[in-house]
């Protein structure tokens, strides 16, 4: 009370004496200080009302300081108001100070503030950084666009995996593959990843979180092949790698992809059973089999290979293939004919097995490749033939005796025949006069049944001569045999007044001289014998050759065969015609038949019937039946 009294009664007068009361200048003070202290109040709630809805405004405390300062120079111009009636000076004055300190304390704040409310952007500088952020972002959105895009096309899935540190997972991005290979959505795992974990295959589930597990805990890349099992399909494999990256807030985040390789198991599937198929033939084979590399070591052996050296397999491989042979120069000279030559075919060695035991063999070898079309090494199989050696010591101890008895039969069996058949025939010269016509024929019928058995004979001699004892296969002119055979039986064309006319391609071929002239001199022979007596026998030669075979045909116009008797034609001693009609032995055409397989070929006839003439006819390879030749020699 004190205090109000003092500032009330201070015994001055008030300040309208100083203005003479004068109404209109009154009025002007009175009315100007009131504008004022009212502009002066509304102001501060302006500037509260301005700082309390934006939190962001920076110096807030300024713009409160500025409300105080301006809220005590409204109360000064109040107060100047109230002084011009009532003196209250001191009032006035302390309302003065106060705006005074509000105002010092604001200026000292200004000076302070202000170089750092100059640091401020411009709202130009706002604009053009915001303007600068648009487009920032705008290129980040288009980046973010294309990677999804991209991400998008790329086979298989591309993803973010997080592993939170209390035990959830989610996948923040995943690509759209997501939604085909797991049938989820990415925005369905973008919080919770249990739903891609629901459909991994039971068998491979605790596999697969182990090894994100295992991954967490090292900080190592994490790789994973596992399938995926839906109820309306077959088991999906998928191959996921990622690398991880600790998070600030402890989770972890793996950043990787995951692609499709349920073709490639499939794959790896057929070829691992073609691979035991293949294993299970060549374990099968009786046959050694060796897969040996550029370097000449072996790589591969089957089971046959073990049984004829007598050693593992595992010892086997990595060795020099040549030391288990006799011969190891010659088993390195065929391993080097192949890589030459592409191939070798019947190569003769000699497997020596560890008991001392010796296994002939004959090998075919072939180069084999890798992918890449580069040559890998050889791949060889052996052939025992011990068997067929022994056969073939039995044949050749055969023949001998065969030789031997062919040398009884010509010497000692058709001695006795020419003995008889000339006895008779001295014997029918003595008794001339004193045979009568029913003796002279028997006699004749003696002496012309042996000389028959004697051509027999000879028949079969030469028979049984096809492949021993004739000329060897060799390169001969077709051409040049046929016309040495039709220079022999020129004096059976002359005799029957017949023709033979020869056309077609006569090449060079690997066959036996002797034999292919024994051939066609039957063939062509018996088209120029077997004709009507009022029909002179014409006779066409022809051959046609290809790259492997020589075609014959010999066609005649002659009395003609019953389909039905071809079949008879090729066997020994097989006659169609009765002797008295056709001489001959029933031999040639089985003879010929003989030459032919001999050399590999094939023989046949063909004919309308009787009367309608005959086309015989062969065919010979022209080069095997020589290799055939050459391996049948082979000792």
């Amino acid at each position: 009370m004190q205090f109000i009294k003092f500032i009330g009664e201070n015994g001055l007068m008030p300040h309208g004496y100083c203005l003479s009361w004068n109404p209109a200048l009154l009025s002007l003070h009175v009315l100007s200080d009131v504008i004022i202290a009212l502009s002066y109040y509304s102001i501060p709630v302006c500037l509260a009302y301005f700082v309390r809805r934006r939190k962001d405004l920076p110096y807030r405390r300024l713009f409160w300081m500025f409300g105080l300062f301006i809220v005590a120079c409204g109360t000064t111009h109040l107060l100047a108001t109230i002084i011009i009636w009532v003196p209250l000076y001191w009032l006035d004055g302390f309302a003065k100070a106060i705006t005074a300190l509000f105002s010092a304390v604001t200026a000292v704040a200004m000076v302070w503030i202000i170089p750092r409310a100059l640091q401020l952007p411009t709202s130009v500088q706002l604009e053009a950084e915001i303007a600068e952020r648009k487009k920032a972002q705008q290129e980040q959105q288009e980046v973010l666009d294309r990677l999804n895009k991209i991400a998008g096309l790329v086979p298989g899935v591309v993803f973010q995996f997080r592993l939170c540190p209390d035990g959830s997972s989610c996948i923040p991005y995943a690509s759209e593959g997501l939604r085909t290979i797991y049938r989820v959505g990415p925005e369905q795992v973008r919080e919770d990843a249990s739903g891609v974990f629901a459909v991994v295959h039971p068998d491979d589930i605790e596999n697969h979180l182990a090894s994100i597990r295992i991954s967490a805990r090292d900080m190592t890349p994490w790789h994973q092949e596992y399938r995926l099992q839906f109820d309306d399909a077959a088991a999906l494999w998928l191959l996921g790698s990622a690398l991880p990256q600790l998070q600030p807030d402890g989770s972890i985040l793996w950043h990787g992809f995951l692609i499709d390789i349920t073709e490639q198991k499939e794959l790896e599937e057929a070829l691992r059973e073609s691979a035991l198929y293949t294993r299970s033939l060549i374990e099968a084979s009786l046959d050694p089999l060796v897969t040996i590399g550029a370097d000449g070591r072996i790589m591969d052996v089957s089971a046959a290979t073990e049984k004829a050296t007598g050693i593992a397999r595992d010892a086997l491989i990595g060795s020099d293939f040549c030391d288990y042979f006799t011969e190891s120069g010659q088993a390195r000279a065929g391993y080097q004919q192949v890589f030459e030559q592409g191939s070798v075919t019947d190569y003769p060695l000699v497997i020596r097995h560890v008991s001392g035991k010796l296994t002939d063999v004959l090998y075919n070898a072939t180069l084999y490749r890798d992918t890449q079309g580069k040559v890998a090494g050889v791949f060889a199989a052996a052939r025992d033939i011990t068997a067929r050696k022994k056969m073939e010591e039995e044949l050749q101890r055969s023949n001998a005796e065969l030789d031997q008895f062919a040398y009884a039969v010509s010497h000692d069996m058709r001695q006795p025949l020419r003995m008889v058949a000339s006895y008779l025939t001295l014997l029918e010269k003595a008794l001339a006069g004193r045979l009568d016509e029913d003796t002279r024929e028997y006699l004749s019928y003696a002496i012309e049944g042996a000389k028959r058995m004697d051509q027999m004979i000879l028949a079969m001699l030469d028979f049984s001569r096809v492949g021993r004892k004739t000329d060897p296969i060799t390169p001969i002119s077709s051409r040049e045999v046929l016309d040495d055979t039709l220079a022999m039986l020129k004096s059976d064309i002359i005799a029957g007044d017949g023709a033979v006319e020869v056309t077609g391609d006569w090449p060079e071929l690997v066959a036996s001289r002797d034999e292919l002239m024994r051939l066609l001199q039957n063939l062509i022979g018996n088209a120029l014998k077997y004709h009507e007596p009022d029909q002179p026998p014409c006779v066409e030669v022809h051959a046609a050759a290809t790259p492997a075979l020589f075609r014959v045909t010999v066609r005649d116009r002659g009395i003609g065969i019953d389909p039905n008797q071809t079949e008879r034609l090729f066997k020994v001693f097989s006659r169609l015609q009765a002797r008295t009609r056709f001489e001959g032995t029933g031999v040639g055409l089985a003879l010929c038949r003989k030459i032919v397989e001999h050399h590999g070929g094939r023989i046949g006839v063909e004919s309308a019937g009787e009367g309608c003439g005959s086309t015989f006819w062969f065919e010979l390879p022209r080069a095997s039946a020589h290799e055939k030749s050459l391996r049948g020699r082979v000792s």
